[in-house]
């Protein structure tokens, strides 16, 4: 795809709690995010919301991998 927008990269959601503990892996999780991203061929945006009614959102623990590789 010439664009790829990753939306919703918050701690919970993905990798996703409730598929987690119903028996989902995380590296699945992790293999998902790394096809979305690497289907970009021009352009990769990353989301995430800060604030969530009114309280502090931590980011996937995907996207501090990500700054830190």
């Amino acid at each position: 795809f010439k664009e790829v927008y990753i939306i919703d990269l918050m701690d919970g959601r993905f990798p996703n709690r409730k598929l987690m503990s119903k028996g989902g892996s995380l590296e699945e999780e992790r293999r998902l995010f790394y096809v979305a991203m690497t289907r970009a061929k021009d352009f990769l945006k990353i989301c995430y919301v800060k604030i969530k009614n009114g309280k502090e959102v931590t980011p996937s623990r995907f996207v501090d991998e990500l700054l830190k590789s």
